[in-house]
């Protein structure tokens, strides 16, 4: 739980806040990941480390934490994008153009 704290956080810094719902939609996704993945991408997003330290930490090679945190980043943009879609039809949002 205390990472989930610093992740919320981390989204909080500075002057600007992310809207709940957003930081709730992301943290879903980030929790149905692949565990190891879900590890990396924390590892590298929220505590800041290099490829190489998650690499000796979790005992992957550079090029395995490169794949996971480039998969994780797809997982990510795919999951929000089906959720967005998912509230905007529980809305009955109009779809968008496309011109």
């Amino acid at each position: 739980m205390r990472r989930r704290a610093r992740f919320r956080r981390s989204w909080q810094r500075g002057h600007e806040r992310i809207d709940e719902a957003c930081v709730a939609n992301v943290e879903a996704v980030i929790w149905i990941m692949e565990p190891v993945r879900r590890e990396v991408l924390l590892l590298h997003r929220i505590e800041r480390m290099s490829y190489a330290e998650i690499g000796k930490r979790l005992s992957l090679s550079r090029a395995e934490v490169k794949t996971h945190i480039a998969g994780a980043v797809a997982e990510l943009v795919i999951g929000l994008a089906r959720k967005q879609r998912e509230d905007c039809l529980a809305a009955e949002c109009p779809p968008k153009r496309q011109d």
